[in-house]
């Protein structure tokens, strides 16, 4: 009775485990905030949410050549792509708006994105470590006499924003390093100046100031990988010449690091791993947290037993984000002879 019982609660996963999301993250475009003297009717604001949510969502996982392709999607089109939204018509704190949330399909912006040949990026919530150096007039600049490094998280839009940028504490003997390498400043290692941080994601950044503009040095590092990228940012009037850098490098920063996160959904990957089961419901949580990931396009019981399941994971992009996102579900994730095995704690 007990081994038909589990068979029964198999069938059951294997019927609910194909193409069965929740809501992804990702696709969510929260709180888009619509003034009221801007619309007479519900439709009205929902046409104007719906409109900037796309714009703001294809800001988040596009490149900039990319959004180009798909900015002039009329608005039938848009709706198309839409699970659900939600509407709020009053605002506590700000009486003269309204805000919605718009929830997109994933699988149909998969195939929008598909039959545009355009890849996309799920970078989201990543640390990176950015250390700003300002060279002026011959004389470099840090830490606290730094106005990038003292205000290169103020009044930052955390909806614009894929990263979270983190500064270094001032250091006496980061100081001493910069400072006995003044005259090779851009050969100097970041991994090697801040050592102490763990985050694998590290900027070094030389703003070199010019009556006219400012030439910017940018060495990043990501994944092991280091790449270095010259700019120039031109002074104007209107703006504090700063500010228009750290807003001008930390969208170049985003950009990069989002052509290394890209999503080909031309080229899908495939990952075996082996479920441990030590309670009955195991295989249920592991439905629930796969359907979770949002590179995860589909999942199969290969071979099963009481003891265990071999599962086959169809993803795009990276599976050390499958990884990444199953532990932070509270899954053990091991290498055994070859064999990738999961333990749900």
């Amino acid at each position: 009775m007990k081994i038909l019982i589990f068979f029964i609660t198999i069938l059951v996963f294997l019927a609910k485990s194909e193409n069965t999301f929740s809501e992804s993250g990702i696709f969510t475009v929260n709180n888009i905030v619509i003034e009221k003297d801007k619309f007479n009717t519900k439709q009205e604001l929902l046409n104007l949410a719906i409109k900037k949510a796309f714009k703001d969502l294809s800001k988040r996982i596009l490149l900039k050549k990319d959004i180009k392709k798909v900015q002039n999607t009329n608005l039938k089109d848009i709706q198309s792509l839409i699970s659900h939204f939600q509407v709020n018509l009053e605002l506590s704190d700000q009486p003269n708006y309204s805000s919605v949330n718009i929830y997109f399909d994933r699988d149909k912006i998969h195939n929008f994105l598909y039959k545009s040949n355009i890849q996309y990026s799920d970078l989201e919530n990543e640390e990176i470590l950015i250390f700003p150096i300002i060279i002026e007039n011959a004389k470099i600049y840090l830490f606290e006499e730094n106005y990038l490094y003292q205000n290169w998280n103020d009044n930052k839009e955390k909806k614009e924003e894929l990263v979270e940028f983190i500064l270094p504490v001032e250091n006496i003997e980061i100081i001493q390093k910069i400072l006995s390498k003044r005259e090779e400043i851009q050969n100097i290692e970041v991994n090697e100046l801040i050592a102490d941080y763990e985050i694998k994601n590290k900027v070094f950044l030389i703003a070199e100031m010019f009556p006219d503009k400012s030439k910017l040095f940018l060495k990043l590092f990501m994944d092991d990988k280091k790449l270095v990228k010259n700019l120039e940012v031109f002074k104007d009037e209107k703006t504090n010449f700063y500010k228009k850098i750290i807003t001008f490098a930390k969208n170049e920063i985003q950009e990069i690091y989002k052509s290394q996160n890209m999503i080909d959904l031309a080229a899908p990957s495939f990952l075996n791993i082996k479920l441990k089961i030590s309670k009955k419901n195991d295989l249920f949580v592991l439905n629930k947290f796969l359907k979770k990931i949002e590179i995860i396009d589909g999942f199969n019981i290969q071979k099963l037993s009481n003891e265990s399941a071999n599962v086959r994971i169809k993803y795009f992009g990276k599976v050390d984000k499958v990884f990444k996102k199953l532990s932070l579900e509270g899954m053990k994730i091991k290498n055994i002879n070859n064999e990738w095995v999961i333990n749900i704690i």
